[in-house]
Parts: structure tokens; C-alpha cells; sequence
């Protein structure tokens, strides 16, 4: 007797999806962007098919994965704007955490996801940077500019740095690039 096994269907819709992201996160870290995705949707444990239902190719799922922590950092702020050490820290930490992805999005500068990420990004170093001004912690002539140049900094660090190493990297560029906004 062969027992059937019921299809979820788009109940499992959200759990694929977390499944997906989860894995393909860790797949990136551990061996870079020329992963095979049918290797991403096996360590999530369902078909390829799901896996394109959800993400059409390699971009998308970087792009989902970023969108992720953007969301996160936008929760972190969402009682009020981060000092700007802690958002840099924070931003530091997932850097670290998708080094690989960096490389691949920054590819295409133009694309509309991309930007929409660094208009999220601007408004979060915003509120930091008008409140650390606001406290006199950063010197009044750096922009928003810096700031984005200061993260890229960093996110060039963590993405040719070994896995290992990245997250302390990425935190000691951070520090080392906050002393030089600090007010004097």
C-alpha cells in the first residue's frame, strides 16, 4: 500500500519562502555567488520549481535577501532614529553576513531594486546623521554621500575577506571610519 502525501499548496507558500531564504543566505556565505540554485532548493528541501516560483533567478534572491535585512534595520529604527554608531555596527554586521551578494546587485547600479534599497538606505542615515549632529557627535560637512561611501567601504572589506574574518573586519573598518565623521 502506498501512502500519498497531501501538497500543501500555497499554505507552504511563506515556509518555502523562508526556506529559500535561509538557504540560499547560507549557501552564498559558505561558497559564493556561483552556487547552483537547484543546491539552494535542496538544502531548503523542496523542487526547483518552487524555488523559481518564489525567486526567477540568482538576482532576485540576492535582492530578497538584502530587502530582509533592510527590513530589519528599518525595524531597528522604527522607535526612533539609531545613533549613528549603533546603525553602522548594525549595517557592519549584515554586510558581513552577505559579502558575496555585494558583488553580484552591484553589478547593476541601474537596477530599480537596487536603487530602491539606497533611497531605504538614505532615509535610515538620514535620521542618524541629523541626530548625531543633533548631539554634536559628527562634524556638520558630512553628507549622506559619506555615509553611503563609508558603507561601501565596508561592504568592499567583508567581500574580499575570508568568511571567517568578516564580521570583526567589517566591525574594525566601521570604528576606524567613525572616528574620522566624529566632531572634534
Amino acid at each position: 500500500m502506498t501512502t500519498s502525501r497531501a501538497n500543501p499548496g500555497p499554505r507552504a507558500a511563506a515556509a518555502n519562502r523562508r526556506a529559500l531564504l535561509d538557504a540560499g543566505r547560507a549557501l552564498f556565505d559558505e561558497r559564493g555567488i556561483d552556487v547552483p540554485l537547484v543546491e539552494v532548493a535542496r538544502r531548503a528541501g523542496v523542487g526547483q520549481g518552487v524555488l523559481y516560483r518564489h525567486f526567477p533567478d540568482r538576482l532576485a534572491l540576492a535582492f530578497a535577501v538584502f530587502d530582509e535585512n533592510m527590513e530589519q534595520l528599518e525595524a531597528l529604527c522604527a522607535g526612533g532614529p539609531l545613533t549613528l554608531r549603533r546603525l553602522g555596527h548594525e549595517v557592519s554586521h549584515r554586510a558581513a553576513g552577505v559579502a558575496p551578494l555585494l558583488a553580484l546587485v552591484t553589478q547593476v547600479p541601474e537596477d530599480p531594486r537596487l536603487m530602491a534599497l539606497e533611497s531605504r538606505m538614505r532615509a535610515l542615515l538620514t535620521a542618524a546623521r541629523d541626530h548625531a549632529r543633533h548631539s554634536d557627535r559628527i562634524r556638520s560637512d558630512v553628507t549622506i554621500d559619506d555615509l553611503l561611501t563609508a558603507i561601501s567601504m565596508v561592504a568592499a572589506l567583508t567581500a574580499s575577506t575570508p568568511p571567517a574574518l568578516r564580521e570583526h573586519r567589517a566591525e574594525h573598518a566601521w570604528t576606524l571610519l567613525e572616528r574620522g565623521l566624529e566632531s572634534r
